[in-house]
């Protein structure tokens, strides 16, 4: 039973592999728009709450001229990942493209507010120098042994050459 079960679902995988692969292909790297809409629409239905491809369809529908559609879009992965400052600003372009500036400027003002926020905590501090470090006595009289012999002569403790 557990082999059959496992042959079952190697078999499922292997059929459904291409074409996972090829609806990531088609939504990422898809050269014209409804390609990209289409594979990114596949991953949809298997996936809806994927915020970045939610993100992609609505460039996709931007590029094809369906602002409707892609203001659509922006506005569920805004729903899915409400701190990405990159749908906002493109839901803003889109919504000046048809002449919205009122939520335009609200959803550009949300991605600054956003952008703001991230850099603030992303600031790294100075670090500090280093403490000086001090040599022991033991290792200034190595180093000078060292410089006076070769180091083989010096590792077998003598100091001929």
């Amino acid at each position: 039973m557990r082999g059959l079960l496992s042959s079952t679902v190697v078999a499922i995988v292997s059929t459904l592999a291409p074409a996972l692969a090829n609806d990531e292909q088609d939504c990422f790297q898809g050269k014209e728009p409804r390609v990209r809409i289409a594979g990114c629409s596949k991953i949809i239905q298997r996936n809806p709450n994927d915020a970045v491809v939610h993100h992609n369809r609505a460039v996709a529908y931007g590029l094809a001229g369906d602002i409707e559609s892609a203001i659509a879009d922006y506005t569920k992965a805004i729903e899915i990942e409400p701190n990405n400052p990159t749908a906002y600003e493109n839901r803003g372009r889109a919504y000046a493209s048809k002449g919205d500036f009122t939520h335009a400027v609200a959803d550009e003002t949300k991605a600054s507010e956003l952008t703001a926020k991230a850099t603030a905590q992303t600031i790294v501090t100075t670090p500090k120098k280093p403490k000086k470090t001090t040599t022991s006595k033991a290792t200034k009289n190595v180093d000078k042994k060292t410089a006076n012999s070769s180091w083989w002569s010096w590792l077998w403790g003598s100091d001929a050459k």
